[in-house]
């Protein structure tokens, strides 16, 4: 295996450290029955969902801004080539 750097060697060499600390002041068993008693104490929450209705109108979606909309610019009473007019 190839040989560690020195900051790679420093960084375990703290880590060691900080695990040997943590053993030593209990933190580890401190978290260990934290984590226990609010995984106890946790309900599993069931969510329910309501189907949706369905839109059966093709009605225009309500806009989410305020700002007024631009009009829709129409080209059909612009272009003229030639066809006769449709009716109805």
């Amino acid at each position: 295996m190839v040989a560690a750097s020195a900051y790679e060697e420093a960084r375990n060499k703290r880590l060691e450290q900080n695990k040997k600390k943590f053993q030593d002041l209990g933190i580890n068993e401190v978290s260990k029955t934290l984590s226990d008693l609010s995984a106890s104490e946790k309900k599993p929450q069931q969510r329910v969902s309501r189907p949706k209705p369905k839109n059966t109108s093709f009605e225009v979606e309500p806009r989410r801004s305020s700002r007024q909309r631009n009009p829709i610019q129409s080209y059909v009473d612009e272009v003229d080539i030639g066809l006769p007019t449709r009716r109805g």
